[in-house]
């Protein structure tokens, strides 16, 4: 019965694999190498139970050291089936210039697939860290390492458009890429953080969830993408705008000798910082089209409106409550309230206003003053869509009220009732003349001279001379700039660690461990006087050991940081593990205060 159970399985694995699109994908390590460098091109051929007459194109520009070698992978994901192949080669270049490897075919239930060509630049000098098994081990400078990570690790502004209208929403999204070739790990942490202005444009962050590093394929290499930023910006003005970029200091380890496993805390790994920065993008903001309706009033995108009321009969000075809810996706938090054309007699005040689930909803107040039956008409209001460039008008419904008379309605006095306040604001405003005639008495000075009116009379100068001496001791500390880092230190630490406690409670993993990090290098940057960017796990064993610190307790903090950039971009965990390294982190502080002398 099993063995019948097992060919089932199979029969439909292979028909869920048939089912799905093959793809054949080209890529390589490095699409730029030295002359003297080695680097992998890989063809993968992807959900293909029926693949037939593979073609590899032409290497003739390049020397073949190795393969084609081929293996094959099978994946089963919550019931999601993926099967590919794998043909590799290891190339080296022949000579100095850019040179294009073609495309590869395969035959797949009878039709053609190609993968798409790759450019390879080959420059006179080494430009891949020393990972291969069959080259000696050398260590490169950090200068060569810099320009090593530049040039596999960037950082990439994407804009949902680069032509829109003033008061158009625009999704700008951040992507950190770092070349999967087994050389690089990380970021480890990030440092310097220049966010862009977005200057002209009304910007809006939005949170991102914890998620899963994806892969992506540029000019046949493959990355590891994550999303770092993403926001909405809506322009202000029309003309010429530009994103600015986004700059950061990032750690990453780097493989610089071979090893017999990927491993970025071992002898062969090297922490190297460097400065990656995103492409600045220029938007194009087009003025707003003419001819304006009167009910416009900067709303931009797609909308549809709805209006309700709570009651269509009341009593007069009850109020009545009339919402309209805005939905769609455009500028929701840019626009202004309707205004409401009322019956004559009623009364009305700002509204209420909530904007959630792209929706944004206006909640009013209206109180009817008089009795009789009224009608709150029906009005249009205006937005502007992108798409077809047009201005487009929403009616809203019209409701008939009953009003009746109220307790407190009084006919005489108008359509507006006259409330007890306002007869009691009436009797203060006039005073009453008394037809007896005044009495007039001398009374001796009670308080000039007493002991309160001299007191009173010296608390100004006593006052003025203490906070002078505060301000003077107060200024005296504020200049010993390291004395005040070293003392609020405990203090800062502690608020970005109750920070991270409540990404506990929310299972937010990226966020807490970024907070974690940031906590424990902010701490030793105050307490130890040393800026951050001089301040390296290689030197943190030294500094602290000069300071009384235990080298049990020293150890303890670089496992730590260790464990927290290596989670940063991990997949998410429990919030026990983060409660565990939460409670590690304030242990940790707590031994350091006690044993930094």
């Amino acid at each position: 019965m099993k063995t019948w159970l097992t060919v089932f399985y199979f029969f439909i694995a292979t028909i869920q694999i048939m089912a799905q699109n093959a793809t054949v994908t080209a890529t390589v390590s490095s699409n730029k190498v030295g002359l003297s460098d080695r680097f992998k091109y890989t063809i993968e051929v992807t959900n293909s139970a029926d693949a037939k007459d593979f073609r590899p194109p032409s290497l003739t520009d390049f020397r073949i050291l190795g393969g084609p070698n081929q293996s094959m992978s099978y994946q089963n994901v919550n019931g999601n089936i993926s099967q590919s192949v794998a043909y590799s080669y290891i190339l080296q270049p022949k000579q100095l210039g850019k040179f294009t490897i073609g495309a590869a075919y395969v035959k797949v239930n009878g039709q053609t697939l190609t993968s798409k060509p790759i450019t390879i630049e080959v420059i006179d000098k080494p430009t891949t860290t020393d990972n291969a098994k069959d080259q000696k081990s050398s260590s490169s400078p950090t200068t060569d390492l810099e320009t090593y990570l530049k040039d596999n690790v960037f950082i990439k502004t994407e804009v949902s458009d680069d032509e829109v209208y003033k008061g158009e929403n625009i999704a700008v999204t951040l992507k950190l890429y770092v070349n999967n070739n087994g050389s690089i790990y990380g970021p480890r942490g990030f440092q310097n953080i220049i966010t862009p202005k977005y200057d002209g444009f009304y910007a809006e962050e939005i949170d991102l969830p914890d998620q899963q590093i994806k892969t992506e394929v540029i000019n046949g290499v493959s990355y590891h993408v994550n999303v770092i930023k993403k926001t909405i910006l809506t322009p202000q003005r029309s003309g010429s705008l530009e994103v600015d970029p986004l700059s950061i200091d990032a750690i990453f380890a780097v493989i610089t000798k071979s090893g017999k496993s990927f491993n970025p805390f071992a002898s062969n790994a090297k922490d190297v910082m460097v400065t990656i920065k995103s492409n600045p993008v220029k938007i194009k903001v087009n003025e707003l089209p003419p001819n304006t309706p009167d009910d416009f009033n900067g709303a931009v995108g797609k909308f549809t409106m709805k209006t309700q009321i709570n009651a269509t009969e009341t009593k007069t000075d009850e109020p009545l409550t009339y919402r309209i809810t805005i939905s769609g996706t455009g500028n929701l938090e840019l626009f202004n309230a309707p205004e409401l054309n009322l019956p004559p007699g009623w009364e009305t005040y700002e509204p209420k206003t909530t904007t959630a689930s792209g929706a944004k909803t206006f909640e009013y107040l209206l109180i009817p003053r008089s009795p009789g039956n009224f009608t709150i008409p029906s009005y249009t209001w205006s937005y502007l869509d992108p798409a077809s460039k047009k201005y487009v008008s929403l009616a809203s419904e019209a409701y008939n009220v009953k009003v009746e008379a109220g307790p407190g309605y009084n006919p005489a006095t108008g359509n507006f009732a006259t409330n007890k306040e306002e007869v009691e604001a009436l009797a203060s405003d006039i005073r009453f003349i008394t037809k007896d005639n005044p009495s007039y008495f001398n009374e001796k000075p009670s308080f000039a001279g007493s002991g309160l009116f001299y007191t009173l009379f010296m608390l100004p100068f006593v006052v003025g001379i203490g906070l002078f001496a505060f301000t003077f001791v107060n200024k005296r500390k504020q200049s010993d700039v390291v004395a005040l880092r070293y003392n609020s230190a405990n203090a800062n630490a502690k608020k970005r660690l109750t920070k991270a406690a409540e990404f506990v409670a929310s299972n937010n993993g990226r966020s807490f461990y970024d907070e974690t990090i940031r906590a424990l290098w902010g701490y030793l940057s105050d307490k130890l006087a040393i800026n951050r960017s001089e301040l390296t796990k290689e030197n943190i064993e030294q500094v602290l050991a000069g300071k009384n610190v235990s080298h049990a307790t020293a150890q303890s903090l670089i496992d730590l940081l260790n464990d927290c950039e290596m989670s940063l971009f991990a997949p998410p965990t429990g919030s026990s593990s983060l409660q565990q390294v939460y409670a590690s982190a304030v242990d940790l502080i707590t031994k350091l205060e006690n044993e930094i002398k």
